[in-house]
């Protein structure tokens, strides 16, 4: 999926998870994640998540990135503990990756989408503006679970924090 290409949507899709997100005034870079790494949906083809930009999204803001060759592959990665942030799993990717990506700078109302596979993060916020948005994860009914791989608790999220997790995006996670 490139930037300005059509989505099709066949069928009926499901939301899954959605994402109240704000990245406050000044706030560092994020780590890259995948949203099947969490999901564990079997074909990564069978996740989207919709972006929605409550504010614009820039650059400067901490718009949302996306890691090049993840959006022509289906492959899932290697996720570590972000040593800052207890609720965070980082994405491994190469300097050279991180240094070849794509951004999803879009106006107030614009929306972003991407499939599970796809590495993705955000930019620290260099501003004063906010930067929020409204995300939901979408999966076609009938989709199935891979089978022996441990599914992430997502429960924890909204606990941890509630609980001042200081440097954090601030998000409200909510299984639909």
């Amino acid at each position: 999926m490139a930037p300005g290409d059509t989505i099709t949507i066949s069928g009926c899709i499901a939301p899954l998870l959605e994402h109240l997100l704000h990245k406050v005034q000044l706030l560092r870079e994020g780590g890259n994640a995948q949203d099947n790494y969490y999901f564990r949906v079997q074909r990564d083809a069978d996740v989207l998540t919709l972006w929605i930009a409550l504010d614009d999204a820039d650059k400067a803001n901490g718009c949302m990135h996306f890691v090049d060759r993840s959006i022509a592959e289906a492959e899932i990665v290697a996720h570590s503990q972000d040593p800052t942030r207890a609720t965070y799993l980082i994405a491994e990717t190469t300097a050279e990756e991180r240094d070849t990506r794509g951004y999803g700078e879009v106006r107030a109302g614009g929306v972003v989408a991407w499939s599970g596979a796809t590495i993705h993060g955000s930019e620290a916020n260099q501003t004063g503006r906010w930067r929020r948005a409204y995300a939901v994860h979408f999966v076609k009914p009938g989709f199935s679970m891979q089978e022996g791989v441990p599914t992430p608790d997502l429960s924890k999220l909204n606990d941890a924090q509630a609980g001042g997790n200081a440097g954090a995006d601030s998000a409200f996670h909510s299984r639909l």
